[in-house]
């Protein structure tokens, strides 16, 4: 009499755990359901189509950026006259602009090596999702999606960056002044969607190894033989 309470206690033991493991794994396939899309076939060639227009758009724009920088470069025909006149350069400077160099490097060189830095990550930036696109790895594959969505927030967090110090360096200080405040705000409010739209890619990549490795564990469970009990 004494078994037949303990196997009930047990088997009641046995059916809370149960429903304890269906609640949060209710919870989870529910994210999962929020967080994939219906036609997964579909999605992945738009993206990869909308991926890569912005790219090639991005590179096209930071390239020209690179070499046609804001302020110009010193034009080689300058006139033999004025070839050996100095620009207005930096505080405590006596750098002088030959031809074929960008002014800024002369009047603000702070500000033009900010500009060279985000501007030259923006390029590699949207040549490595180019590169990602065009170099044949399956992107049926969602960590390879995830690297890729990645690589373009960066690529247009740095090209933000870039249009602000661009636009900086070719701004009169009293009007910049008089923006400054707003254009600080813009950028709080873009990298709050940045940080979102990372959390929102990560949790999403976490939730499918999380999924990938239940269901393999529960096949391998099903898959795992029963021992029969010795006589």
């Amino acid at each position: 009499m004494n078994n037949q309470v303990d196997n009930h206690g047990g088997s009641t033991e046995t059916l809370t755990n149960k429903k304890q493991e269906k609640g949060w794994r209710r919870v989870f396939k529910l994210a999962v359901r929020w967080l994939s899309y219906k036609n997964k076939n579909d999605w992945l060639e738009k993206m990869r189509g909308n991926f890569s227009v912005v790219a090639i758009f991005i590179a096209t724009i930071t390239f020209q950026m690179g070499l046609n920088p804001p302020g110009g470069v010193r034009p080689a025909e300058y006139g033999k006259d004025k070839m050996d006149d100095d620009i207005l350069g930096a505080e405590n400077s006596t750098s002088t602009l030959r031809a074929g160099e960008a002014a800024m490097a002369v009047v603000s060189p702070e500000n033009y090596s900010k500009f060279l830095y985000s501007n030259t990550i923006c390029f590699i930036a949207s040549l490595s999702v180019l590169l990602l696109l065009t170099s044949g790895i399956r992107l049926s594959h969602r960590f390879t999606m995830w690297l890729v969505s990645i690589g373009m927030c960066f690529t247009l967090t740095s090209l933000l960056v870039t249009y602000d110090i661009a636009v900086g360096m070719i701004t009169p200080d009293i009007l910049w002044d008089d923006t400054l405040d707003f254009l600080s705000t813009l950028l709080y409010i873009w990298m709050g969607l940045f940080s979102f739209s990372g959390l929102l890619l990560t949790l999403r990549i976490i939730i499918w190894g999380i999924s990938d490795f239940l269901n393999k564990r529960e096949v391998k469970g099903n898959r795992t033989p029963t021992k029969t009990p010795t006589p």
